[in-house]
Order: C-alpha cells, then sequence, then structure tokens
C-alpha cells in the first residue's frame, strides 16, 4: 500500500518562512550595505577644510532666529561657543577642519539624544567612513566652494 507524503505541520513552516525571512532581510541589508553606503571606497582621504580666519556658520545659523536682533545676537554667540568647544574638546589635534568627523559626531550626537546610546571610537570611525565616503560621491559636494565646505563643517560641529 503507498503512503501518502504528510505536509509539514503550519509551525514548521512558520519557523522555516521566519528563517528564510531572516536570511534574505539579511543578505538585502549586506547588499545595500556594500553598494550604496561603502565602508572600503578606497579613498581613506581626510575631507579636510583649511580653517576659515572668522566663523562663518554661526552667523548664518543665527539669522533664522525669530525674535529681533538681540535674539540673533545670542543665538551667534551661542553657535561661536559651540564651535569652539567643538575644535577645543571634541577635536583638539585637528589643525584643519574634518568633515566626516564632524558628521560623525553629529549622528552620534543624534543617536544620544534619541535613544540614549553613546557611540564608541570604533563606532565614530566606522560612521566617519560611512558618511566620508557618501560625501565624497555628492555633486553638491564637488560643487561647493571652499567657504560653502566650510560652512558645511561649521555647521556639523555646532551642532554635533
Amino acid at each position: 500500500m503507498p503512503t501518502v507524503p504528510t505536509l509539514p505541520s503550519r509551525d514548521r513552516l512558520n519557523r522555516d518562512q521566519a528563517k528564510l525571512t531572516l536570511k534574505l532581510a539579511e543578505q538585502v541589508r549586506r547588499a545595500l550595505t556594500t553598494t550604496m553606503f561603502p565602508t572600503d571606497t578606497g579613498d581613506e582621504s581626510v575631507l579636510a577644510v583649511e580653517r576659515a580666519p572668522e566663523p562663518i556658520a554661526p552667523a548664518r545659523l543665527a539669522e533664522g532666529h525669530p525674535g529681533g536682533a538681540a535674539a540673533r545676537a545670542n543665538a551667534c554667540r551661542l553657535y561661536e561657543r559651540s564651535l569652539a568647544h567643538y575644535r577645543a574638546v571634541l577635536r583638539p589635534h585637528d589643525q584643519d577642519d574634518d568633515v566626516g568627523a564632524a558628521m560623525a559626531r553629529f549622528v552620534a550626537a543624534n543617536l544620544r539624544a534619541l535613544r540614549g546610546t553613546h557611540a564608541s571610537t570604533d563606532t565614530l570611525v566606522r560612521l566617519e567612513r560611512q558618511l566620508g565616503a557618501l560625501l565624497r560621491q555628492s555633486t553638491a559636494w564637488a560643487r561647493a566652494d571652499l567657504t560653502e565646505r566650510q560652512c558645511i563643517f561649521e555647521k556639523f560641529a555646532i551642532l554635533a
């Protein structure tokens, strides 16, 4: 008498589907990470920008503040202190301003504010590489002149 094959139980199908879904998700994540957000682009150069004699971003950021001239002046001074703090405390050894490092600190500060997680030194290095790789591919960055690049750095540093 021939035997009738039995179908796997519903629980087993659900487990197998879950495993397959997780495996597929990991493969997609890995593919996207290596193609869209490469960490090893071969270009390890620092995104250095020569420091401007006078900060640019504090005044530009303060222009958008509500209130009168006194409120904007107070905001500008706060931004100038924030930029000075970034340079003196977070990156005291930098001769030029490192845009990739400022972007990494900005992202880490936001993660700390949103989730309460602190980025390790290793995490900051990886963020700097990933974000630097993205910035190097940006046409806006390629077209930006030195003044605009300095302003971009300063904004990230102030908000970090």
